[in-house]
């Protein structure tokens, strides 16, 4: 990454190494219907690496934050603050701002909390911040996500990062997907307007009975209860 800042080009061996991170991360298990989705993202990757070998900004590579600079394609763990994380789960809407209109908003920082609170003890902490990557990349909807293997990349990457500097658990762990999956399909049945259309996690998880999402934090409470929530799970390690 040196070289991209002095010479403000992506090098080819830069663009090799994250094509090859980006192959070595997917699953030697795969369903039929990853198999090609997964040849697919290896085509688009394969497709834009040119691209990519030729950028001639910095700026194409990097992003700003604050008064951080961060260059995506080689975070670093001290790139990542958790004033900063906070901050930015707080004041981002879940469902890209589509929930029912008598709600002002509800932060991927709740979320983040109820994930947590769902969790066992020693799974806590990398609940509360599974989704602490968004914070700087923001979100895509599953289905693009699907199709964007760059972004599956670097998603990866700063997750890396983050736990890296949380000491976290890498990749996530599965019990905290599955329980991130029953909190959406709780959000789901409290916050979205009523449809008749089964999603395809509905086939495979239920969202949670013992609690209903009624109270929808504004972005102050939600950044203070995950960060009253993060400093207490971080007291003793």
């Amino acid at each position: 990454m040196d070289k991209i800042r002095k010479s403000g080009k992506c090098p080819k061996e830069v663009v090799d190494k994250m094509i090859k991170l980006y192959f070595d991360g997917l699953s030697s298990t795969e369903s039929a219907k990853e198999t090609i989705l997964n040849k697919f993202q290896k085509n688009a990757l394969l497709n834009i690496s040119k691209e990519l070998s030729n950028l001639q900004d910095i700026e194409d590579v990097c992003v700003q934050y604050g008064e951080k600079k961060i260059f995506i394609f080689n975070p670093k763990p001290d790139d990542f603050d958790i004033n900063m994380i906070a901050s930015s789960l707080s004041r981002q809407c879940r469902f890209n701002g589509h929930i029912r209109d008598d709600i002002e908003i509800y932060s991927v920082a709740q979320h983040s909390f109820l994930v947590a609170e769902n969790l066992p003890p020693e799974y806590k902490l990398v609940g509360l911040l599974h989704d602490a990557v968004e914070s700087f990349l923001l979100d895509l909807i599953t289905p693009i996500k699907a199709l964007s293997p760059i972004y599956k990349m670097i998603e990866n990457k700063c997750y890396d990062s983050i736990s890296q500097k949380f000491n976290l658990p890498n990749p996530i762990p599965k019990i905290v997907k599955e329980v991130d999956i029953r909190v959406l399909l709780t959000e789901k049945r409290d916050l979205l307007t009523k449809c008749d259309y089964v999603w395809e996690q509905e086939k495979y998880f239920t969202p949670y009975e013992h609690f209903k999402i009624t109270d929808c934090w504004l972005p102050f409470r939600a950044k203070k209860e995950f960060l009253k929530r993060f400093y207490e799970l971080t007291e003793n390690r």
